[in-house]
């Protein structure tokens, strides 16, 4: 399927349209590349992309699976609290992804701001920030 790269609100909303604002959905997967690597001669390239690819599937067809780029991952945090098994273990019952000027952001958060520094201090709950995202539906 096509790739939709966001860039706008309105490429946001219909990410968040389209799946339903991620209602009913699982984390399947995700995968991360830092784009570092050591070549041949053992010289350490660092280019330091931070790709971070996250596959999910809702509990619906329409549609059911998406995989979701993130590009120059600044922040990944996954945060669980022992015991608390439905931050991402039983599902997620909404999700979004906001931006501010200069990131975007990933979240089960509903209410977070990402103008509002205080939210950007936060720890406790699951953020994912990047410079790029694009998506697409898997069949």
């Amino acid at each position: 399927m096509n790739w939709h790269e966001i860039k706008t609100q309105a490429d946001i909303d219909y990410l968040q349209k389209v799946y339903h604002d991620f209602e009913d959905s699982v984390l399947v997967s995700y995968t991360f590349e830092s784009g570092n690597y050591v070549d041949d001669d053992e010289v350490s390239w660092e280019y330091n992309s931070n790709k971070l690819s996250l596959l999910f599937q809702r509990m619906d067809h329409d549609p059911f699976s998406i995989e979701i780029v993130f590009d120059y991952t600044k922040r990944l945090n996954f945060f669980a609290p022992v015991g608390a098994l439905d931050k991402w273990g039983s599902g997620i019952d909404f999700a979004k992804i906001a931006k501010n000027d200069e990131w975007f952001y990933w979240t089960k958060w509903s209410d977070f701001d990402p103008c509002n520094e205080e939210h950007l201090n936060y720890n406790d709950f699951i953020l994912i920030e990047a410079r790029y995202v694009k998506w697409r539906v898997i069949k």
